[in-house]
């Protein structure tokens, strides 16, 4: 989900938006990417998922799912693969994908001229994966939903319009399935996500309430809350409300994402958005702690190294700012900001050589 109107607050000098993207994608190379469909009331957050040599055991690469059940493997080579989940309660899945393998130059991806030369970008290889319950296994469910073969092709195809960049389409998709099975939990915390895509945000939060009162244990569901809060409060913020009567709604945000990083401790966008949160009113030092927190999680979260330049920046300390970017000049070398970021180094360094004079 967007965060631009998170950023437009936090970027003090840089006047624009990074996107929050760990690696890029390198021409001539191959993806794949997809939702893990789990057909339950509950399940535990933030699982892996396996990329395995074919019908092997061999770990190619791993991965965690993110808030909304999404995976994706990039810069993989042409070849056969098995993508392999275990999640407690259910059977494992085994799903063979082949990449590249006896096409032609011309069969996949588009072309682009990188000076006198040509690469091809391929589209990522889209791969939906429903998990079935293992009868011999205790999911953590008292009662089994129905969840027939349509709903289920409902429900990828809706996951499929996000991937496409289609909130409507995936909105009324995820309506229809949501009727149908009322305590299908992801389906109703990814219609949360779609709603708020669509700017529904009132709509949103009901939904992601009801995605919490089935899975209570969710910190996913928390985070969504907590965020969905402060984008509503950015919104206010630049609109030019007062502070004091903004911070009512920031201080749900903090209440509701402090409990899901005690769910869950690993969870480094969590103390990305508390640490934004301190920013905004200007509790610096709390901001730095929890954006160093986020940071030691997830180095590349790209939103929290600007968050905590900008916390450095506000206080003056340009050292630890100058060094913050140059962190993220090296780790974001195809950053579409990076001219940004280098104006914003040449300013910083300036300030520091006033200082030593």
């Amino acid at each position: 989900m967007p965060t631009r109107h998170l950023y437009g607050l936090l970027l003090t000098f840089l006047l624009g938006a990074v996107s929050n993207v760990h690696a890029q994608q390198v021409p001539d190379s191959y993806s794949i990417r997809g939702h893990i469909i789990v057909p339950a009331k509950n399940h535990r957050d933030n699982f892996e998922v396996l990329l395995k040599t074919k019908d092997g055991e061999q770990i190619i690469a791993f991965t965690n799912v993110d808030i909304a059940g999404q995976y994706v493997f990039i810069n993989l080579t042409s070849g056969y693969y098995d993508v392999v989940v275990h999640l407690p309660g259910y059977r494992e899945a085994r799903e063979h994908v082949r990449l590249g393998v006896g096409e032609s130059l011309m069969e996949s991806g588009s072309f682009v001229l990188i000076g006198e030369g040509t690469l091809r970008v391929r589209p990522p290889y889209d791969l939906n994966i429903i998990l079935s319950r293992n009868p011999d296994e205790d999911s953590g469910e008292d009662e089994e939903p129905v969840y027939s073969k349509k709903i289920l092709e409902d429900y990828s195809s809706g996951l499929q319009a996000i991937s496409n960049g289609h909130p409507d389409v995936a909105a009324k998709t995820l309506e229809r399935v949501v009727k149908a099975v009322p305590d299908f939990y992801d389906a109703h915390f990814n219609l949360g996500l779609v709603y708020q895509e669509l700017e529904r945000r009132s709509e949103a939060e009901k939904e992601f309430l009801k995605a919490h009162d089935l899975n209570p244990d969710s910190a996913a569901c928390l985070m969504a809350l907590g965020r969905l809060l402060v984008e509503e409060s950015d919104i206010r913020i630049l609109a030019g409300e007062k502070m004091e009567l903004v911070r009512p709604s920031l201080n749900r945000a903090s209440e509701n994402l402090s409990r899901a990083v005690i769910l869950d401790p690993k969870l480094a966008t969590g103390f990305y958005y508390l640490g934004a949160i301190d920013f905004r009113t200007a509790s610096y030092p709390a901001a730095e702690r929890e954006l160093k927190r986020a940071l030691t999680l997830d180095p590349k979260l790209a939103a929290a190294r600007i968050t905590l330049i900008n916390v450095y920046v506000q206080q003056k300390s340009w050292q630890n700012a100058l060094e913050n970017l140059d962190t993220f000049l090296l780790e974001n070398p195809t950053s579409p900001y990076r001219l940004q970021v280098t104006a914003t180094r040449l300013s910083v360094a300036r300030r520091l050589q006033l200082l030593e004079q």
